[in-house]
């Protein structure tokens, strides 16, 4: 959640979520033993790679 807030999920929501990014990852070309790094919005660190 972008305003902070807690956001709570199933087991089975989490594993919902799990596979799409790595559906997304495995789209990109993102291989087993690949390294990735996500910076979320809101996060500092990524308004300084910008």
């Amino acid at each position: 959640m972008l305003d902070g807030s807690l956001c709570r999920y199933s087991y089975s929501a989490l594993v919902n979520r799990a596979r799409q990014a790595a559906n997304a990852l495995d789209r990109l070309g993102i291989e087993y033993a690949d390294v990735a790094g996500m910076h979320p919005p809101g996060n500092p660190a990524a308004s300084s790679l910008a």
